[in-house]
């Protein structure tokens, strides 16, 4: 989950839209989906306010349970009194260093964060005896430790003389949040190894994917199926609290049946997923059609939990990464450490090289080179050049990634009110392409994959708006593409992005023929033809060099598997609206 090279000023929590009960079910709403996997905290509804990392109130809403604050059905937010009634009082306790800083969906601020040595992250443990005759439950929650051992740099290591630890002991699977100080407890049943690592994810310092401030775009949540609706309550409304691309896959997000009184408590937002599916009792965990999945299907940690724990403690620890355009396939370089040097595409040279080596702190949003260097937006308007300067906390050095990948200014938009985003200037594909500020939107020019391996190359899914990927069924020269339910690893679907700007696949290149409205759009030997370079348009429109009047284009805008791609004059349809995706995840 990640850059979201987060977020802007942060503002106050955002409680459920009353218009979230009256959401139509869809169809199959009917269907549970299975039974509730953690057990959780119930009671009386309130609402109070805490501070964040930046020292703003935001809401919560929780239940008060032997004298502690449990947000989210779960999540152990410290003891009630620490709970605000006002924003007012919330700055007053915090003045007076009576309340803890309550943080965002993945980061807890640095007094709510384990010692970290530069190799683990240290969290003492002792396990009670309420374990006693309970050797099956212990087991899994062991199982869970060994998963997040073999997953993250986190450590639990049985306590000594710790001031600061945590006390595992057995019970309803809930948990404080990060590190509250001297003894805390969480208390997972063992009835799940996938349940147990929740929790004791939210020991390390996660919140809840579900309950992030731009989930409404990727799930719809039906409090009327619930008695505990207040667990679903978003709790910041703000970029800051989240970690890159929403994460169905987290094993921090609760399944479809979640505290449910019948029906699903959670489904995709079917406007975002239009093929999406609901899970059912009988479905299988590796259907990629299904978005929410009960947590007896993960595997342990997503790639984004993993991220989202890396940049949650960031500093000189947190891993490396170069950022490859989806453009050209080279690689954001800094060719110099002195201030001012102008930021700059070049060919990947690989996870050494220090000019093209990224480290992300989530928690400030600062993107570092050359050690202490920052991306730097310049003095953050539009057409502003891209240079690495000292880091200094200021917003020109706070960044996020947006839905279509792009590197987007964090909260300061342009005389337009637009966010802003990383540009390479005027689509150059060239060595030395330069970067500017400019308004964010769907070009390709704006579209970044992350390479732990600073291997360049853009492969990628291409995927329409009106659902499913392109797909060339076969290597014969003059095959035409169709459309076909997407998958990252099938080969017909894997594209190859050159910086001349072919598009090629099964070493062949996706070739507009003659470049006319209803020509098919096939595979062909590759020629270096104007014909089989391809710009991608601020709309996400894909048109050939050889004629940029004309746009890939879906026939007859089926969403249907086969139907077929062709050239037709360029329009604002869904059906010529295209997003690079790696691997798929749109």
């Amino acid at each position: 989950m990640h850059l979201s090279h987060l977020a802007a000023a942060i503002a106050a929590a955002t409680l459920l839209a009353a218009c979230d009960d009256l959401v139509a079910p869809h169809p199959e709403a009917s269907r549970r989906g299975g039974a509730d996997e953690i057990v959780g905290v119930s009671g009386p509804v309130q609402t109070g306010y805490v501070l964040d990392e930046h020292d703003q109130p935001q809401a919560v809403t929780f239940v008060v349970w032997d004298g502690h604050a449990i947000v989210g059905g779960d999540m152990d937010f410290g003891p009630a009194e620490g709970i605000a009634r006002t924003p007012e009082e919330a700055r007053a306790l915090r003045s007076d260093g009576a309340m803890t800083p309550r943080f965002s969906n993945y980061r807890p601020g640095p007094a709510a964060r384990w010692p970290d040595n530069g190799t683990h992250i240290i969290i003492p443990y002792v396990k009670d005896g309420t374990w006693n005759g309970y050797a099956t439950q212990w087991g899994r929650v062991q199982a869970a430790i060994d998963k997040i051992h073999a997953q993250s740099r986190v450590r639990f290591v049985p306590r000594t003389n710790q001031a600061d630890y945590v006390i595992i002991t057995r019970g309803n699977d809930f948990c404080s949040v990060g590190r509250r100080g001297g003894a805390q407890y969480c208390r997972p049943s063992g009835n799940y190894w996938q349940v147990a690592m929740h929790e004791l994810g939210h020991a390390i310092g996660l919140q809840h994917e579900h309950q992030r401030s731009d989930r409404d775009g990727h799930i719809r949540v039906f409090l009327d199926r619930t008695a505990r609706d207040g667990e679903f309550v978003i709790l910041s409304s703000t970029d800051a609290s989240r970690s890159g691309g929403y994460d169905f896959n987290s094993v921090m997000h609760y399944g479809p049946a979640q505290f449910s009184t019948g029906g699903h408590t959670i489904e995709p937002n079917f406007t975002t997923y239009p093929g999406a599916k609901l899970w059912s009792g009988g479905s299988s965990c590796s259907d990629t059609t299904i978005r929410v999945k009960p947590l007896t299907c993960r595997t342990g940690f997503s790639a984004g939990d993993v991220d989202g724990i890396n940049a949650m403690y960031g500093g000189s620890s947190a891993p490396t990464r170069s950022y490859v355009s989806f453009s050209n396939g080279r690689c954001l370089d800094a060719p110099s450490a002195a201030n001012g040097t102008r930021v700059h595409m070049w060919d990947c040279l690989g996870a050494s090289h220090p000019n093209q080596r990224w480290a992300y702190n989530a928690a400030t949003g600062e993107l570092k080179i050359h050690g202490n260097k920052c991306l730097d937006a310049w003095g953050a308007r539009r057409l502003d050049p891209i240079v690495v300067h000292d880091c200094h906390g200021g917003g020109n050095q706070k960044w996020d990634i947006g839905t279509f990948g792009q590197i987007r200014l964090r909260g300061i938009a342009d005389e337009a009110g637009r966010p802003m985003c990383i540009d390479i200037s005027h689509y150059a594909r060239g060595l030395g392409a330069q970067m500017v500020l400019q308004y964010c939107h769907r070009g390709d020019n704006q579209a970044w994959r992350s390479s732990a391996g600073g291997v360049g190359g853009a492969t990628f899914n291409l995927w329409s708006d009106i659902t499913r990927c392109a797909d060339a069924p076969s290597a014969a020269t003059g095959t035409q593409l169709h459309m076909w339910d997407c998958s990252a690893t099938n080969p017909n679907q894997r594209f190859t992005r050159t910086a001349s700007g072919e598009m090629r696949i099964h070493g062949k290149c996706l070739d507009a023929h003659a470049s006319q409205p209803g020509n098919p759009a096939k595979v062909w030997d590759c020629h270096g033809g104007a014909n089989q370079k391809w710009i991608r348009d601020p709309s996400g429109r894909l048109s050939p060099d050889s004629n940029r009047g004309v746009c890939l284009d879906v026939s007859n805008s089926s969403s249907f598997n086969g139907s077929k791609l062709i050239l037709y004059s360029c329009h604002d349809g869904g059906n010529q609206r295209w997003t690079y995706t790696e691997p798929y995840n749109p």
